[in-house]
C-alpha cells in the first residue's frame, strides 16, 4: 500500500509573529497511457506512476521545498497495474491543485485536519430554481455488505468437494446449491435475516455471471426465490456481474424494485482499460438505461482515478465513481483514509457520487477475533469518519467452505460470521458503526433489539428473550411475528402487538424446539437461529436475532478405510466439550487455512464455540482439550508429545492421533508428513462427521472425488 499513495497530505507552519500558513493538497489523479498487446496481454490503457499525483516537503534550514512528483518508479508488484517513469502522451495534460490558507493566529493540526477533509472529501452542488445549495461530505452511508449463496454455500474439501463445484480458487459455483435450492432455501433465508439484523441496508450480488453455467429457467427460478426473500426484507440488491447488455437489461427489468444499482464487471478497472472493452460497457450501460433509467450503472478501480478520465475521453458513461480497498495489515490502517477520499475527491470534481463496493483488512488472519475486533472500528472509520462515502459495501459476509483449503493464501476470514452463523466480534463492532453512521431513520436507529443466545437442552427445548427497545423520540406500535426454519419450531409467548414509548423496555419471549433436519431422528446438534420481525408504520421493518446451541457430539465414521492412519481412540476423541484449534507460531500458510476449515465444521456440527489460536496466543488455562494442526516442524506443541506417538502412527504419511502431555490434558494431533499430507489427514477426519452434519451441504448432495481448475489465483486478487 505505501507505494500507491500519494505522500503528504498537508503541511502548516506557525510564524513568529502568531500568523499561520497550512497548504493542503487535492487528490488530484494521474493519468492513463497506451500499451500495446505484448504475449498474453491485450492492448490497454494502464495508469502511470502511481494513481494520485504524488507531494513530498523537504527543508534547509529555514526553507520548506515542495516536490511535486508527476512520473516516478514503482514496485514491481504493480507492473500489471502501472507503468512508471512515464509523462503523458503528446496533446494530453495533467491537472494538480493545492489550497494555501493564511490565518492570522496560529492553527492547530486539528484545525488543518480537519479543513484538509472538508477540502478534499465528497461535496454535492444541487439548484432549486434561484437556490444552490452546497453540502461538505455526506449526511449519512447507506451500508451494504457482498452476499452470494451461489458460490458461498458450496464445500470443497480438496479431494472431495459438491459435485457441482467449478474450480478449486475465488469464487466458484456451487452449481448443487442452485440446481437444488429448494434444499438450500432456509439457508438463504436465515443469512438474509442476519444480515438484515445487523443493519445492512444493500447486498451485493458478487459475480452473478458465474450463474451462466445453469439452465436459464433453473436460473431464474432460483433468482426469483433470492430477489424474493430480499424483497421481504426491504434489501436492495446490486448486481455485480460480467454479462451480455442484453441479459444485464433482462435482470434488471425483472428485479427491478430490488435492485439498487449495476457494477459492471468487478473491479475492471484496476489492471487498467481493454481496447475491446468500452464498447461493450456502453452497450451494457444504454442496455439498463433502455429498461430503468434510474438505476446507476459504474465501473470499479482501487485508487487508480484516473481510469475515469480516460472513460470520458473514450466516450463511456458511468454514474458512480466505484473503489475497492483493503487494509493490507495494522500499518496500512493509516493509507486507508487517503483511499477512500481519492475516490470522494475525484467524485466531487466530476459531479459523480462515489461508492465503495469491497472494504475490509486482509493479513489479519492470524489474531484473534477478540484482538481483531479491538482494531476493526478504525478500518470503517477511516472513512466514516471523513463523511466522504455516500454507499459502502463490506466483503464478504459468510465464512465458506467453498475454496479449496489447498489454494488458499492466509490473508482473509475477515467475515462477519462463522459457518455456524455465529456472529464474530466484529460483526457487532460494524453493526454498532452501521447505527452511528445511517440515516436518522435507519430501523437499528429507532429501535434496539439485543442479541440473544439460548443453550437448548438435551431434547432441543428452550426459551429466547428478545429485549427490545425503542430509541426513537415517538411512540411505537409494533407488529411482532416469528420466523424460524424447518428444523427449528417457535411460538411466541407474548401479545404479538408491541406498544413501547420513547427509551421504554419490553422483553418478548419466544418457545423453541428443535426437529429433526430432514429424515434425521432427533434434531442435530449445532447452531439454529430464530428471528423476530418487527414492523411499524412509515414502511418500519426492524428484525431481531437469537442463535440457540444445541451442544452435543456430531455422528462420526469409524469403519471407512483411508490412507490416513488413526491412532487409538483417536475416533472416539470426545467432541462435545470446550475445545480449540492451534496451530504453530509461524505457521506456514497451509496450516492456518486447514485450522480454519476445522474451527469452522466442529462449531457448527457440535453447537459449541470452538476457538482457534496461534499457539503463542493460546492462553495457559485453555490447554487441556486441543486439536492440534500442522507437523512437528511447524506446531511446537505436537513436536513436545511427539515421542509418545506410536511409531507407526508417528512415521504415516497422513495420520490422526490422541495423546496427552500429561494426566490432565487430551489433546487430538491431525498431522502428516508435511503441511499437505496434514491437510489431507485433516479433510479426511473432518469429512467423518462433517457429511453427518445439520448444517452440511454434503449431507444434502453428496461429495465426488474430482481435480478442478485453479479460477483465479487468489494471490493475485487486488
Amino acid at each position: 500500500n505505501w507505494y500507491v499513495q500519494r505522500g503528504v497530505d498537508w503541511f502548516r507552519t506557525n510564524t513568529a509573529n502568531g500568523a499561520a500558513v497550512a497548504v493542503m493538497h487535492d487528490f488530484s489523479q494521474s493519468f492513463t497511457v497506451h500499451q500495446d498487446a505484448k504475449g498474453r496481454r491485450p492492448a490497454r490503457f494502464v495508469g502511470a506512476n502511481i494513481p494520485q499525483i504524488g507531494y513530498e516537503l523537504q527543508t534547509a534550514g529555514d526553507d520548506v521545498f515542495q516536490l511535486t512528483e508527476i512520473a516516478r518508479s514503482n514496485l514491481k508488484s504493480y507492473a500489471e497495474r502501472l507503468e512508471d517513469n512515464r509523462l503523458m502522451p503528446r496533446g494530453e495534460s495533467v491537472a494538480f491543485s493545492s489550497r494555501f490558507v493564511f490565518s492570522k493566529n496560529a492553527m492547530t493540526d486539528e484545525q488543518v485536519d480537519n479543513a484538509f477533509v472538508a477540502y478534499a472529501s465528497y461535496a454535492e452542488q444541487k439548484q432549486t430554481g434561484d437556490r444552490i445549495d452546497y453540502e461538505i461530505g455526506v449526511p449519512f452511508t447507506r451500508f451494504g455488505t457482498n452476499y452470494f449463496p451461489y458460490s458461498t454455500l458450496g464445500e470443497n474439501f480438496d479431494i472431495k468437494k459438491l459435485p457441482g463445484m467449478d474450480r478449486d480458487g475465488y469464487w466458484a459455483l456451487a452449481a448443487d446449491t442452485v440446481k437444488n435450492w429448494q434444499l438450500f432455501a432456509d439457508d438463504i433465508r436465515r443469512d438474509l435475516r442476519i444480515a438484515k439484523t445487523l443493519g445492512f441496508e444493500l447486498i451485493r450480488l458478487h459475480h452473478l455471471e458465474i450463474l451462466g453455467d445453469i439452465d436459464k429457467a433453473k436460473r431464474f427460478e432460483y433468482l426469483d426465490f433470492l430477489f424474493g426473500e430480499m424483497r421481504k426484507l426491504k434489501l436492495k440488491a446490486l448486481i455485480d456481474a460480467r454479462i451480455s447488455a442484453a441479459d444485464t437489461a433482462e435482470l434488471v427489468k425483472r428485479y427491478r424494485n430490488v435492485i439498487d444499482g449495476v457494477e459492471v464487471d468487478n473491479e475492471v478497472l484496476i489492471f487498467g482499460i481493454n481496447d475491446d472493452a468500452p464498447d461493450y460497457w456502453k452497450r451494457v450501460y444504454n442496455a439498463v438505461k433502455e429498461v430503468a433509467p434510474e438505476i446507476p450503472v459504474h465501473l470499479t478501480a482501487h485508487t487508480n482515478m484516473g481510469a475515469f478520465d480516460r472513460l470520458q475521453k473514450l466516450g463511456v458513461p458511468f454514474d458512480k465513481v466505484g473503489q475497492h480497498a483493503y487494509a493490507d495489515g495494522l500499518d496500512s490502517q493509516a493509507n486507508m483514509r487517503g483511499f477512500s477520499l481519492a475516490a470522494a475527491s475525484y467524485g466531487r470534481r466530476v459531479g459523480k457520487e462515489p461508492i465503495i463496493t469491497e472494504w475490509n483488512w486482509r493479513f489479519l488472519s492470524r489474531m484473534t477475533p477478540e484482538d481483531r475486533a479491538k482494531v476493526y472500528a478504525p478500518i470503517f472509520e477511516n472513512v466514516l469518519q471523513t463523511r466522504s462515502m455516500p454507499v459502502m459495501y463490506q466483503f464478504q459476509f459468510n465464512e465458506s467452505l467453498a475454496m479449496n483449503p489447498r489454494v488458499l493464501k492466509g490473508i482473509r476470514h475477515y467475515e462477519q460470521i462463522w459457518l455456524s452463523r455465529r456472529p464474530k466480534p466484529e460483526a457487532f463492532v460494524l453493526s454498532g458503526l452501521i447505527k452511528k453512521y445511517a440515516a436518522p431513520s435507519h430501523p437499528n436507529k429507532l429501535i434496539a433489539v439485543e442479541h440473544a443466545v439460548v443453550e437448548l437442552d438435551k431434547n432441543g427445548r428452550g426459551t429466547a428473550q428478545f429485549k427490545i427497545t425503542n430509541s426513537s423520540d415517538r411512540d411505537l406500535n409494533l407488529k411482532a411475528t416469528v420466523e424460524s426454519p424447518a428444523n427449528l419450531q417457535a411460538n411466541l409467548q407474548s401479545d404479538s402487538v408491541v406498544q413501547l414509548k420513547p427509551n421504554e423496555s419490553k422483553t418478548t419471549g419466544v418457545a423453541l424446539q428443535a426437529l429433526s433436519t430432514g429424515n434425521t431422528p432427533a434434531p442435530l446438534p449445532g447452531f439454529y437461529h430464530v428471528f423476530l420481525r418487527l414492523e411499524g408504520d412509515n414502511d418500519l421493518l426492524r428484525y431481531g436475532w437469537a442463535e440457540a446451541r444445541l451442544a452435543g457430539s456430531p455422528q462420526m465414521e469409524t469403519t471407512e478405510k483411508t490412507d490416513v492412519i488413526y491412532g487409538d481412540d483417536a475416533l472416539a476423541f470426545n467432541l462435545n466439550r470446550p475445545l480449540a484449534v492451534v496451530y504453530g507460531d509461524d505457521a506456514p500458510i497451509q496450516d492456518v487455512e486447514t485450522a480454519s476449515v476445522l474451527v469452522n465444521t466442529l462449531e457448527s456440527a457440535t453447537g459449541r464455540p470452538i476457538k482457534i489460536y496461534q499457539l503463542k496466543d493460546l492462553p495457559k488455562d485453555e490447554r487441556t482439550t486441543l486439536i492440534l494442526v500442522g507437523t512437528t516442524k511447524t506446531n511446537q506443541l505436537i513436536a513436545s508429545v511427539s515421542s509418545k506417538l506410536p511409531v507407526n502412527v508417528a512415521s504415516a504419511k497422513q495420520f490422526v492421533a490422541r495423546v496427552s502431555d500429561d494426566s490432565k490434558n487430551d489433546w487430538l494431533i491431525v498431522s502428516g508428513a508435511d503441511n499437505l499430507e496434514a491437510e489431507r489427514a485433516a479433510m479426511d477426519w473432518t469429512l467423518r462427521f462433517w457429511k453427518y452434519a445439520k448444517d452440511s451441504a454434503a449431507r444434502r448432495v453428496g461429495l465426488v472425488e474430482k481435480e478442478l481448475p485453479l479460477g483465479v489465483d487468489p494471490a493475485q486478487l487486488p
